[in-house]
């Protein structure tokens, strides 16, 4: 089950790479790359359909040819979200040291 944690991990961050990347290259420049070149929408379109392509044959080599267990890939690939929101309960839970 370890080992598909971290397969679910590897999914992660590949997910999340992809996403930042398109992100990136929607929003707004970042400062210092203002002259960066802008991207035409249909290479967008297609540079993220082939990283979900890239996710859905790496989660077809993790489950189906590496025989991961499927509820550890699962857990590794929500262990950052899970964390996260563990963190802001933990923020919102705690005083501020503000009194009225």
């Amino acid at each position: 089950m370890g080992a598909g944690v971290l397969g679910g991990g590897l999914l992660l961050a590949i997910s999340y790479r992809a996403l930042k990347r398109a992100v990136d290259a929607i929003g707004p420049p970042a400062p210092g790359q203002e002259g960066r070149p802008t991207v035409s929408p249909w290479r967008l379109a297609l540079r993220l359909a082939g990283r979900y392509a890239l996710l859905l044959a790496a989660g077809y080599v993790i489950i189906g040819r590496l025989h991961l267990h499927p509820l550890g890939v699962l857990v590794g690939v929500s262990a950052v979200v899970v964390a996260a929101m563990v963190e802001a309960v933990r923020s919102w839970r705690q005083p501020t040291g503000f009194s009225p």
